[in-house]
């Protein structure tokens, strides 16, 4: 027991629910942690301890500003940690005694929604494991964008290969299977996961189906495609459970669910896909040196990670790998339409993360200035795709909504330099409310008003020496002299008597007092209430706003692998029907964007289902041998995305799997 203080014994009845996370406690301006947590929380931050009386002594305290904790919750989450958000529920000016206080979000590094927490163009997932003897189930979601997928594995390899497909930062197990944890840490490995045991009822099949209907709003799970999928199903139940338990609210940005299976796209396991450098170089660990970095023109972040997701998952489809390429091929050939594209796709910001944070509540009046400045994009950005004459383009533009309500509301309702918090006001245009405007009038015109109700009342009343005058005890007061005093009239209130004048009140200048006073309050309240009102009717059409988002990643994904095209001199392949793999100057594009001042011996490749089936390859040690090898890997990876490959004529099969 830490103390026995109103405030300790109630911090202590919120800590014991929270028994894994920092507790921050908001007192006044400033999220305060306690005992242990503030022992944890000095050192994770850098930040000094004190202590305070807590009744039994003296008790370990740090705290961190309010107005800055997102710098500090972020430095707590990179460590792995939890932090449980505690807030005041009441206002501590209408409360005797202790205010009323609750948590009312977890953040954990899986379930953060912030931008300044994440990696704009990365994905930051989620993931939850089941485990049982015909299998594995897999469920990951980015609470930050709404993506949600599951799927079912047979064994642990394969668990292993999906587990880093993902490179996820949180994993979710049930508290008692210890195999399933135990499987999971040697996946993970050591402190580069955080591994959370999750209530065991979460992972039960009945209530995981319940918590999938409820969210989905259906009746069957036969429209999702899992009511034979058993592990999936508990394992995406898990997961919504968690994100209610941890956010307080259903997780609303979740709109769909995508069970896939892992034969529909090329099988690339955990060694290929590293050594391959597809998404991150061996030596850097980021996407520079890698195949992403070269092929990467993104110009937003809703593409960017879409196209990392292509890239990790190149398809076995024929005719979509062929729709993308022809879309791919007007797009380096329509130099007007790419540049359109790019100037168009340049100011739109993370849609997928600002419309999570709208339905968290969470989101700021900047937050609804980059969606509106975002959709102000659309109608150009529309007018651009129209010229597309290809399939795929043209069903973007057919399916793409301008979101044109949504933008006017935007543009109409919401201050252009409003403040990241929501509680200085400035965040309602002017013109939207009425009564907003007439708080603001008497903010900027209070004092003129006083001014001029002085100059009525000296000619209404003949008192030349009347004044208005104003102190913190009694307001505002209207003095007149005591020779005086008997002329004023009769609605005038005697308010005080003094030795040379009598101060008086009206009913227009208690009006007016407590309109001019009370303006500011009233203002800053009024308009929270109206944003609250704003946010939420924005919430409202988050499908539209999450269709058109994708809509936007899948442009500029196309424009992306157009503009690396034409850099790199990349070549459109022929999807070969009789199963030859041809390859003339074949060149890798790592290798070869390192050796800008060098020179790339480019390579031709050669095979045959019938009378040239393999290549045997010799040389000595840095001869080149494994760069020829990856080279032909990258370009049927690269074909079975959409893109030209780095040669200067390409026939190329659908491949099932790179090794």
């Amino acid at each position: 027991m830490l103390g026995n203080t109103p405030m300790m014994k109630q911090y202590e009845e919120i800590k014991k629910d929270y028994q894994d996370c920092l507790l921050f406690y908001r007192l006044g301006d400033f999220y305060e942690m306690f005992g242990p947590d503030a022992e944890m929380g000095s050192r994770l931050l850098g930040i000094t301890l004190t202590a305070r009386d807590g009744g039994l002594g003296k008790v370990p305290m740090c705290g961190v500003p309010f107005h800055s904790a997102d710098n500090y919750i972020a430095k707590v989450i990179r460590a792995g940690q939890k932090v449980a958000i505690c807030e005041q529920i009441e206002d501590p000016k209408s409360v005797k005694g202790i205010v009323k206080r609750k948590v009312i979000r977890v953040i954990s590094p899986g379930t953060i929604l912030e931008g300044n927490y994440l990696q704009e163009r990365n994905s930051n997932y989620l993931l939850a494991i089941v485990r049982s003897e015909q299998g594995y189930g897999l469920a990951v979601v980015d609470a930050s964008t709404g993506e949600f997928m599951a799927t079912e594995v047979p064994d642990w390899t394969t668990l292993h290969n999906e587990f880093w497909r993902y490179d996820p930062v949180e994993c979710l197990v049930a508290a008692n299977d210890e195999q399933a944890l135990e499987d999971v840490k040697r996946i993970a490995g050591e402190n580069r996961v955080t591994i959370t045991p999750h209530h065991n009822h979460a992972f039960a099949l009945d209530y995981a189906e319940k918590k999938i209907l409820e969210h989905f709003h259906i009746n069957s799970l036969i429209s999702l495609g899992c009511a034979d999928k058993p592990l999936l199903t508990i394992a995406a139940g898990a997961i919504l459970d968690y994100l209610n338990l941890m956010q307080k609210s259903r997780p609303a940005n979740i709109m769909s669910l995508k069970v896939y299976s892992l034969k529909e796209t090329m099988d690339l396991d955990y060694a290929t896909r590293r050594n391959l450098e597809l998404v991150r170089s061996l030596h850097s660990a980021d996407r520079k040196d890698s195949v992403l970095g070269i092929i990467d023109y993104t110009r937003t972040a809703v593409g960017s990670r879409l196209l990392k997701n292509w890239l990790e998952k190149p398809l076995l489809n024929q005719a979509d790998i062929q729709r993308r390429l022809d879309s791919t091929e007007e797009l380096v050939q329509n130099t007007t339409l790419r540049l359109s594209l790019k100037e168009h796709l340049d100011p739109v910001y993370d849609l997928e993360r600002i419309v999570s944070r709208i339905t968290y509540g969470t989101a700021n009046a900047k937050d609804l200035l980059a969606l509106k400045n975002s959709l102000a994009q659309l109608p150009a950005l529309q007018k651009s795709i129209q010229q597309g004459k290809t399939a795929y383009l043209q069903q973007l533009n057919a399916d793409f909504d301008v979101l044109s309500d949504v933008y006017t509301l935007l543009e109409e309702a919401v201050h252009p330099e409003a403040p990241f918090s929501m509680r200085e006001g400035n965040l309602i245009r002017t013109g939207y409310n009425s009564e907003v405007d007439e708080l603001r009038d008497i903010l900027v015109n209070g004092k003129q008003w006083i001014v001029d109700l002085e100059v009525r009342e000296r000619e209404r009343t003949g008192i030349r020496t009347l004044k208005v005058s104003y102190n913190k005890v009694f307001g505002y007061y209207i003095d007149v002299s005591r020779s005086k005093s008997n002329e004023v009239p009769e609605e005038y209130v005697r308010k005080q008597t003094l030795a040379n004048s009598e101060r008086f009140i009206t009913p227009e200048l208690k009006e007016l007092e407590n309109r001019v006073l009370g303006a500011d309050e009233k203002v800053k309240e009024l308009e929270y209430q109206l944003f609250v009102q704003l946010r939420n009717t924005v919430g409202e059409q988050v499908a539209r706003i999450l269709k058109t988002a994708h809509i936007i990643a899948q442009l500029d994904c196309l424009f992306s692998l157009g503009q690396a095209a034409v850099y790199h001199n990349f070549c459109k392949p022929v999807i070969a029907q009789d199963g030859q793999y041809i390859l003339k100057e074949c060149r890798h594009p790592v290798v070869e964007e390192k050796l800008k001042d060098g020179w790339f011996i480019p390579n031709d490749v050669h095979f045959h289902p019938e009378t040239e089936r393999f290549l045997i390859i010799t040389g000595p040690n840095m001869s080149g041998k494994s760069t020829y090898c990856r080279s032909v890997a990258v370009a049927s990876v690269l074909m079975q995305i959409g893109s030209f490959v780095p040669a200067r004529e390409a026939t190329m099969p659908v491949v099932d799997r790179v090794f």
